[in-house]
């Protein structure tokens, strides 16, 4: 008797020649390949992930028998699309649906997608394991159902029983040691592995399907599989590897398997040779002595510190809850010193907040020092997150759209299939118009301070002045707002276009042809146009500072005005920056730059110096720069210069 064709699905977007691994297939044909029946009764043909068109797909299948796909909200439609095609095409194969995407309530589902035959709820790999065998020995082909955790066309889909987690996840062998990628490798991809060391997560954030009441216990797998796999990946020449933990840093483990890291990369001359992970939500010292060990050999790919909200209110409705900024703020400043990036994150759009909570809680973290890489993100409504119960999107009142994804840096996409998400743009708190506002400020904030175009200017302002990040950004926007005939102005204008334009559906994605072929967000889309227009842009924002300092009736000096303005000007990294630069200030600005964020006080007093700054890297072009100076180095601050001294002594000037 001859084998039944299996194909598994796991569609990626590749970055350039990047690509993430399929990993979630990879696991439930490295389970299911262990047992006898299995192995008699189906040949794994293909796994598929590279997008296509579906036909392209299709046509390149033989004789399908039974078809299963891994759905995230990045390849959800291209699998719908690719699996309505199979069953008109093969209508006897069995068509399978598992990953995050598939929804817990089953509801009209299979009404909508009637090619789907079954659902997948939950960790899939035994779910699966007993999907194959019992297709395997029915005569009626559509005659199956009665699987725990399974959801099925054939009865409607309705109440499906909600599978235990397994009991020990070392039952699923690694789809990396026994060779379940090793025929993919063959390409002359990027491929880039996900690594689980556990599964699950203590906290129950409501706007995030990763942790629940069904998986708040973490289940570890052995050390000693984590082990022969950090082997593999040196073995391998892997570069890049994106841990799988929702909180990598939370058990005491984590930091030998971050030796077991370093001890690999130097033994294979630098392989893997970056990790990035997700931190535990709550930073401690644990996680801190990891990111130093991966710093040792550059292994890191900067810290996250997750608050997504600083407002209380916010906080109490998400789930949500956080270190005291105090603690946040040593934690920044230690890494500081240490030379390594950290990365802060925030959500707009969440209940509870308001756009004077949001701008209050920004203005926490930059008075707390968490200047460089804070980003923030749109909140998204994930089909089995808590958020998306009917009773709490009525209670809240919040208004979504259907909105294209956003996949920054990723290649502009030529195929038909677009994938999307729900986008939060309003709720009970936070008007339409509010909302608007406040992607603009933080539009503001990303571009001009975290991406340090005014960072500089904004922090002087704030320790000479006392005036609060918030409102000097905040009056920035007002400034500008009606000013068409300036730099900023106009990437104002444009910015707010696009922002309005997603209301009604339009996409968030920016490509800029000089910068390559790669999807920008707006913020970093702005930062690339403005930096061909600096000096209208520096002359700009000192006219916005004097005009600034008129209406509050501040004192400003102006030779310390353009004594910042000129500093800030210059760590600026462009692409034709080709040599070192020296210029004179008569205010230590470097000085002052570097205690103030270290939250240290410093008194500005007039004292000529001479500032160098040692410029090391060189850029082939402007693609070149973009990637490596802000694609691959924001978390690392690589747009600004670093290597900068500065020496009293009376220099004569002309």
């Amino acid at each position: 008797m001859s084998k039944r064709n299996l194909y598994l699905v796991q569609f990626n977007y590749k970055y350039g020649k990047g690509i993430i691994m399929p990993y979630s297939v990879g696991v439930l044909w490295s389970y299911a390949n262990q047992f006898s029946s299995i192995k008699k009764a189906y040949k794994l043909k293909d796994i598929i992930c590279i997008r296509d068109e579906p036909d392209t797909i299709v046509d390149s299948l033989e004789s399908p028998d039974v078809v299963a796909f891994s759905v995230s909200v990045w390849n959800y439609e291209i699998s719908l699309a690719v699996a309505n095609k199979i069953k008109k095409q093969y209508p006897d194969c069995l068509i399978v649906l598992g990953g995050p995407h598939v929804p817990d309530k089953v509801g009209n589902f299979f009404i909508e997608n009637s090619f789907i035959d079954i659902l997948v709820h939950g960790e899939g790999e035994v779910i699966f394991r007993e999907i194959l065998e019992k297709r395997a020995i029915l005569l009626d082909k559509s005659d199956l159902k009665g699987i725990e955790g399974a959801s099925f066309k054939i009865d409607g889909g309705g109440g499906y029983i909600r599978r235990d987690r397994m009991a020990d996840i070392n039952i699923v062998p690694s789809p990396y040691l026994n060779g379940v990628f090793d025929d993919l490798m063959k390409s002359d991809l990027d491929w880039q592995p996900v690594w689980e060391t556990n599964r699950g997560c203590p906290y129950q954030c409501v706007y995030c399907d990763w942790g629940s009441n069904f998986v708040t216990k973490l289940k570890k797998f052995d050390i000693d599989r984590l082990e022969k796999e950090i082997e593999w990946f040196g073995v391998k020449k892997i570069g890049f590897i994106f841990g799988g933990d929702a909180n990598f840093g939370i058990l005491k483990r984590d930091l030998d398997i971050a030796k077991m890291l370093v001890n690999e990369n130097k033994k294979t001359s630098g392989f893997p040779s970056k990790f990035r992970v997700s931190y535990a939500k709550n930073s401690t010292d644990r996680v801190t002595e990891i990111a130093e060990l991966l710093h040792t050999v550059s292994m890191d790919k900067g810290i996250t510190l997750s608050v997504q909200s600083l407002d209380e209110d916010c906080l109490e409705a998400t789930k949500r809850k956080n270190l005291p900024v105090e603690s946040l703020s040593n934690f920044v400043k230690h890494y500081q010193d240490k030379s390594i990036g950290t990365y802060t994150e925030l959500i707009m759009g969440l209940p509870g907040e308001t756009y004077e909570t949001f701008l209050d809680g920004v203005d926490q973290l930059l008075s707390a020092g968490i200047h460089n890489s804070l980003a923030i993100y749109n909140c998204t409504i994930l089909p089995n997150a808590p958020m998306n119960e009917e009773s709490y999107m009525k209670e809240w009142k919040i208004e979504t759209v259907r909105s294209p994804i956003f996949l920054n840096h990723s290649s502009p996409s030529q195929e038909s299939i677009t994938e999307y998400e729900e986008v939060v743009i309003g709720n009970k708190l936070l008007p339409r118009e509010d909302w608007i506002n406040e992607v603009l400020f933080s539009w503001t904030i990303q571009s001009f301070h975290a991406l340090n175009l005014t960072q500089v200017i904004a922090i002087a302002f704030n320790k000479i002045y006392k005036r609060k990040y918030s409102e000097f950004y905040k009056e920035l926007l007002l400034h500008f707002a009606n000013k068409e005939d300036t730099t900023i102005g106009q990437e104002l204008k444009l910015t707010r276009s696009k922002v309005e334009s997603t209301i009604t559906g339009g996409d968030w994605d920016t490509f800029i042809d000089e910068f390559g072929p790669i999807n920008w967000s707006i913020e970093e889309a702005s930062y690339l146009r403005l930096l061909s227009q600096l000096e209208k842009f520096y002359s700009e924002i000192r006219v916005f500072m004097i005009e600034h300092s008129l209406t509050h009736d501040i004192n400003l000096d102006l030779e310390i005005l353009d004594n910042v303005i000129a500093y800030q000007h210059e760590i600026v990294v462009e692409y034709n920056d080709t040599n070192d630069s020296v210029f004179v200030l008569d205010y230590p600005i470097h000085s002052a730059y570097k205690e103030w964020l270290m939250g240290r006080e410093f008194e500005l007093r007039k004292r000529k110096n001479s500032v160098t700054i040692s410029n090391k890297d060189k850029y082939d072009d402007l693609e070149d720069h973009a990637k490596r100076a802000l694609w691959w180095g924001r978390k690392g601050s690589n747009f600004t210069h670093n290597n900068i001294t500065e020496s009293f002594v009376e220099v004569l000037v002309s």
